[in-house]
């Protein structure tokens, strides 16, 4: 019986730390990884003097 309580325990706490995760700390994070590519897109293009800078 104990053996059982264990697994289902283990199933919720699982649950627990899914149902933690927030999407709207995911979405900043990847606009931010968005953001810097871009960035760094754009310098690279000014480096190599394919575009004129500001």
């Amino acid at each position: 019986m104990q053996a059982l309580d264990k697994s289902r325990r283990e199933d919720y706490m699982a649950e627990d730390v899914e149902n933690l995760e927030e999407p709207e700390f995911r979405f900043a994070l990847i606009g931010m990884v968005l953001w810097l590519m871009a960035v760094g897109v754009y310098v690279l293009l000014v480096r190599f003097n394919w575009i004129q800078g500001l």
